[in-house]
């Protein structure tokens, strides 16, 4: 597989494909930077941050390092299409670094690195990344220790959160990991009970909600403010008012309330 089929397969945009293809870096350097990367993660993620384009580098590597990836994924019988899907998050973040910081670049390597690892898979509309919980929690069914093992759900940006194609996903996980006991666990601003406050009631995000149990919320958290605005800002007034969610949650925050976000339990059993 080309570089050029990789990149156009996860939807990376024409002038990130011509800048990585410019930059022509020198195989043995990438070879080098992929073993430091193996080999010394901590060392790897300090020499890569005092480069001095390290957003504009940290495409180009990262790009090469799930090509590396691919075989690793065949060998454990994963297909193709989730290869892919797995690896959109590069052209994801590609637009935010232009948007950002108008360059070619990506940010939030750290979160490609996971899927370069072969721990967070795309599945639809949604991703899952196996672990454990670190605390206890509380649900309608009981307590769920520390420990327990779980997959976290993430939800990756730019496209509508249908219900039907959520419900896809969580059964296309089931069938991935092939658990008896399926128990998922997802933290995010989109299950923060305050957006029953802000969102009409047939809104895609007020259903997702239905798919979990809230059992932890965070008022302190801004992470809402940082998806739906793009940045956080001082001054509440100066966010933008494109989009309806954007004028709703806007007037909610001006009149002195906070959006905050919340933490879901989800726990199916063997043929639900």
């Amino acid at each position: 597989m080309t570089a050029e089929t990789f990149m156009e397969k996860i939807g990376l945009s024409g002038s990130a494909r011509k800048e990585i293809l410019r930059q022509d870096t020198d195989r043995t350097e990438t070879e080098a930077w992929e073993k430091m990367y193996r080999t010394d993660e901590e060392g790897f993620w300090r020499k890569l941050r005092g480069e001095e384009h390290p957003r504009r580098l940290a495409l180009t590597l990262f790009v090469a390092f799930a090509m590396s990836a691919h075989e690793e994924y065949r060998k454990r019988g994963i297909e193709d299409q989730i290869y892919f899907d797995s690896f959109r998050d590069i052209a994801i973040w590609n637009r935010e670094c232009k948007r950002k910081y108008g360059e070619e670049g990506l940010t939030e390597a750290e979160w490609i690195s996971s899927s370069v690892k072969l721990r967070l898979f795309r599945l639809g509309r949604l991703q899952f990344e196996p672990g454990a919980l670190e605390k206890e929690y509380r649900w309608s069914g009981g307590i769920l220790p520390a420990g327990t093992p779980v997959l976290h759900v993430h939800i990756p940006a730019e496209e509508p959160l249908a219900e039907e194609a959520c419900r896809d996903s969580l059964r296309r996980a089931a069938e991935f990991w092939k658990n008896t006991k399926r128990i998922y666990i997802c933290e995010s601003w989109l299950l923060s009970p305050h957006l029953k406050d802000i969102l009409k009631e047939n809104s895609n995000i007020l259903r997702f909600q239905e798919l979990f149990e809230v059992v932890e919320t965070d008022e302190n958290s801004r992470q809402a403010e940082e998806r739906v605005f793009g940045e956080f800002l001082t001054d509440k007034g100066r966010y933008p008012e494109e989009t309806s969610l954007q004028r709703s949650m806007k007037a909610y925050l001006l009149n002195h309330n906070r959006v905050g976000s919340g933490t879901g339990v989800r726990v199916e059993e063997e043929g639900n």
